[in-house]
């Protein structure tokens, strides 16, 4: 039985044996901006289909990292439906045809993977005679298992435009038991008995935006053969989820698993394999765009992790699973493997909470309802981050549906609410509205706008060296006054890290780099290293900005001659705006001399009150915080020795006796206590008391404590729980809180409910007790 590796290894050897190109698989991030991610094992070759770039090799050909989101929900219920997928491919760029794809196909299909040619089936476009007749003559298939299909089925087409052309597909039948029954089924059929293994695409035309074709400069050959697909048929298994593909990664989820859900262990698996090499080519969670569909990705994971009785964190470890099994072919997946671990385990932390939370909460909004109403699916998304996806997907397995209309309105209503709100920066300044042009006005403002969006470049560059080329810009804002840059990176940077980047930004900064800036064709100033945007839509001809051999980047802004103008750079903050993307806030030219001579007159003004030189600044703070300290715990040392005497004499007073156990629940006014008020109560023998319940009323602070521990021979004998108690006692004075069984703290906001909250305390123990 031949295995994936040698499946992969025997078509690119064969191809190569005649006369193609290897090509590595291209980065799931494509440099097409007409879709968001690598779909399609052409999608690389694109410029050279449509003649826009010269190919350095006539025919080629790659295994291709392709992702598909767009029939999701399928995934794990059909044999044959992945997010991701290996697409095996041969190519040509104005070479060979018709004829040679047809013979290479069959004779790598037939005599090298060695399939039964009574078990393989041909379609072709209705209207293409010379396919057929190429099919007949230059192979030996079954002139009965050769079949015309309409446009529909054979004719393949890149999108709403671009190259196309009819084309030719290979099926294999797995046999009539599989099939549906009818006696006209045949290829194209939607049933389970013929499985299209092999696309062969005529590539010979381009379509325009009015779907008027017309021929392209020269006839391409463009292939894509599903590596799953061709693994099920060669391993002689029905699903393509029982290849070795992917059944290392499901015996380890069944390791785990404490519940039984084909689908949830496939869509696991499946989702898995997209998220680790999603995140190895550059895509990180985010609110938008193919950081978005990662996101998506690795919340349903985790929720269908769930299904299958997964309680703890497991996604990463799967993760890494499919690293090992790929990392010979992928080495980009090695290279990265602490970046997906964290990205993975960042993301997996902070969902399991909101799933947890939402799932319960959306349990008790299905509860006898036919219709999840909007308000209900925007609370979930808004307040709690439950995506509406999510909420959708639940809903249709509980056979409830979701008013989206409803939501999307309510959606609208708060992004036109965001419009309307300025931006504040530092102190609350009111800013320009995000997104919006800033008119420069006199020629200073011009100076300090082209100084922010100058150094915007510098500090893009600094962040790539000092963190790695996985940085990638997510959004900024340049102003006559500051810069935001938004940045895709998994965690917080260290002090050292920030020191790092802007002290690479002030040396090229001095050095004084020419700003160079000049108009080349997109295709040139990609090949020449430049960065771009790729949720941007760039004309043919692009402005390349230059800052010596330190930045390059496609952009049409307004900038300075030479990186001296823009004078110094400071960093005001650092931080996350959303998973995976992290914002800095900075200011350059006189707006960075203003903000260091700010912390100068700081400085001085320190210096001037404590009577001591700037150089032992820091010295003097520091043995002030040591003094404060110790001051700190002297205080919570005597407030706790004065509390302690307090409570043994109120206790010898109040206590009383439930059962021969000695009880104290007591309301008490105005007392001050410790941080930590348990480090008091722990130093009463359980022989004194065995249960404490204080409600503690501080009117100057208008707030009402709670705090309550119990005994080991109450929680061992008696099933009492200080935390469940607290629980119940904070709900009565309209509060919350919670704890251990041993130690619970809460608080409330109803002093006119104490004596309630007094009363159900004792009952509930003289309940329990007796």
């Amino acid at each position: 039985m031949l295995t994936s590796v040698d499946v992969r290894q025997k078509f690119i050897d064969y191809f190569v044996d005649k006369g193609h190109s290897a090509q590595k698989s291209a980065s799931l991030v494509p440099e097409d901006k007409t879709v968001l991610l690598t779909i399609a094992g052409m999608l690389p070759f694109k410029p050279y289909f449509l003649g826009k770039k010269v190919p350095p090799f006539n025919r080629a050909t790659s295994v291709q990292k392709c992702i598909r989101t767009n029939d999701l929900e399928n995934v794990g219920r059909t044999p044959r439906h992945q997010t991701f997928f290996e697409m095996l491919g041969n190519f040509s760029f104005g070479d060979y045809f018709k004829k040679d794809a047809i013979i290479y196909a069959w004779d790598l299909l037939t005599n090298h993977y060695k399939l039964p040619k009574d078990k393989l089936y041909v379609s072709v476009y209705k209207e293409d005679d010379e396919a057929i007749a190429l099919w007949s003559e230059f192979t030996d298939v079954d002139k009965t298992q050769i079949v015309r299909l309409d446009k529909d089925n054979n004719f393949w087409e890149s999108g709403p435009t671009g190259p196309c052309g009819p084309c030719s597909e290979i099926y294999y039948d797995y046999g009539v038991e599989y099939g549906c029954g009818n006696p006209d089924c045949a290829p194209g059929c939607d049933c389970n008995r013929f499985v299209e293994i092999w696309n062969l695409v005529f590539m010979e035309f381009n379509k325009n935006e009015k779907g008027e074709l017309s021929p392209l400069p020269k006839k391409n050959i463009d292939t894509g053969m599903g590596l799953e697909r061709i693994c099920s048929v060669l391993q002689n298994v029905k699903s393509n989820f029982e290849t070795d593909l992917f059944t290392p990664i499901t015996k380890e989820l069944l390791k785990l698993a404490k519940a039984e859900s084909k689908v949830s262990l496939y869509v696991v698996a499946d989702h898995a394999r997209a998220v680790t090499f999603m995140i190895a080519d550059g895509i990180y969670p985010s609110n938008e765009g193919r950081g978005y569909i990662l996101k998506k990705i690795i919340r349903r994971a985790i929720r269908h992790g769930k299904i299958l009785g997964i309680n703890e964190a497991f996604l990463c470890k799967i993760c890494l699973l499919v690293i090992d099994n790929y990392k010979i072919f992928y080495n980009e997946l090695w290279e990265n493997r602490a970046l997906i671990e964290e990205i993975v385990n960042t993301e997996e932390t902070n969902f399991s909470k909101t799933l947890d939370f939402g799932l319960s909460l959306l349990e008790e909004i299905i509860t006898d309802k036919k219709q999840i109403s909007g308000e209900d699916a925007f609370k979930l998304f808004d307040t709690f981050g439950f995506p509406l996806e999510l909420t959708m997907e639940i809903a249709e397995e509980k056979k409830v549906s979701v008013d989206t209309q409803r939501f999307e309105g309510l959606m609208e209503e708060q992004r036109t609410r965001a419009r309307g709100n300025a931006v504040f920066y530092k102190d609350g300044e009111s800013k320009p509205k995000g997104g919006e042009a800033i008119v420069a006005k006199n020629e200073q403002e011009r100076i300090e706008m082209a100084r922010h969006h100058s150094v915007t470049h510098l500090l893009q560059a600094a962040l790539r060296q000092v963190l790695g080329t996985h940085v990638t810009q997510a959004g900024s804002l340049v102003s006559t006054d500051r810069l935001r840059f938004d940045f895709t990176h998994p965690k917080a940077l260290t002090t050292q890290q920030l020191q790092e980047v802007e002290h690479i930004v002030n040396e090229k900064i001095m050095a004084n780099l020419e700003v160079a800036i000049c108009e080349k064709t997109y295709d040139e100033a990609i090949q020449e290293g430049a960065m771009a945007l790729f949720t941007e839509k760039y004309e043919n001809l692009v402005r390349v900005v230059k800052m010596g051999s330190f930045s390059t980047e496609l952009c049409g802004g307004t900038h300075v001659n030479r990186t001296g103008d823009i004078g110094l750079f400071k960093i005001v903050s650092e931080a996350a705006i959303s998973n995976g993307i992290r914002r800095i806030e900075a200011v350059a030219g006189s707006y960075a001399l203003a903000l260091i001579n700010h912390k100068l007159e700081i400085i001085d003004s320190i210096t001037l009150d404590y009577q001591i030189s700037s150089e032992n600044v820091l010295d003097k703070f520091t043995q002030l915080r040591k003094e404060n300290s110790d001051l700190k715990k002297e205080k919570t040392s005597l407030l706790s020795s004065i509390l302690l005497v307090q409570l043994k004499t109120d206790f010898d007073a109040h206590k009383i006796m439930i059962n021969n156990i000695p009880i104290i629940i007591k309301s008490m006014e105005n007392v001050i206590f410790p941080d930590n008020p348990k480090d008091v109560l722990d130093k009463l023998p359980e022989s004194t008391v065995e249960f404490v319940a204080l409600i503690i009323n501080n009117t100057t602070e208008n707030k009402i404590s709670i705090i309550i521990k119990a005994s080991n021979k109450l929680i061992t004998h008696y099933k009492i729980s200080a935390g469940e108690l607290l629980k119940e006692t904070a709900k009565i004075l309209e509060g919350n809180g919670g704890g251990r069984p041993d130690y619970a703290q809460g608080g409330g906001k109803n002093a006119s409910q104490i004596p309630q909250a007094l009363d159900f305390l004792k009952k509930t123990l003289e309940e329990r007790l007796k």
